[in-house]
């Protein structure tokens, strides 16, 4: 097998079999018991279950760790890694350059909404200040209280209908 020589289709093949290959010893413990690994040291490395020798199973976990490294490094793994890298940070850059004019937007909206809620919650303030200062007037001064109860009643259940009426239109809340 020449690396070099293969086709994309060929490479992504082969890194396929060896990622179900990886999967496969994740998922079954036992699937290494049935293997038998050969190296160049040994004649032949005994079942990954038996009891012989600690050196012997180090040479066949050594021999595993080899074998999937030079796979690796036969599929090139690592260099489609780091092209995949390049390509994902080059569109997060493109993605980000396509967001910078409508985060502005947001803020220059947000802005707004800031001020035009600013602006209502301190006109409303007004409007009950005049409201209460009218109703002083009214009740102290003009008329009595026997004569203004009901007026105050009434105005102020209209100003809470319009509370209520702004609520329904805009669905919002200003406290």
């Amino acid at each position: 097998m020449v690396p070099k020589l293969l086709t994309p289709e060929q490479k992504e093949s082969r890194m396929n079999i060896c990622a179900d290959i990886l999967n496969n010893i994740d998922t079954d413990p036992g699937l290494l018991d049935a293997v038998n690994i050969f190296c160049p040291d040994c004649v032949r490395s005994p079942p990954m279950g038996s009891t012989d020798d600690p050196r012997s199973f180090r040479c066949r976990l050594n021999d595993v760790k080899t074998l999937v490294n030079q796979l690796y490094e036969a599929l090139h793994v690592q260099e489609h890694q780091l092209t995949k890298e390049k390509e994902l940070t080059a569109q997060l850059e493109m993605i980000q350059q396509e967001l910078l004019p409508l985060e502005e937007t947001k803020n220059q909206l947000e802005l707004v909404a800031q001020r035009r809620g600013n602006w209502l919650s301190w006109a409303g303030l007004g409007l009950m200040s005049v409201q209460f200062g009218i109703l002083a007037r009214l009740t102290w001064w003009e008329y009595s209280w026997d004569i203004m109860e009901p007026v105050t009643y009434f105005v102020t259940y209209g100003t809470a209908m319009a509370c209520y009426a702004y609520f329904v239109l805009t669905r919002e809340v200003r406290i």
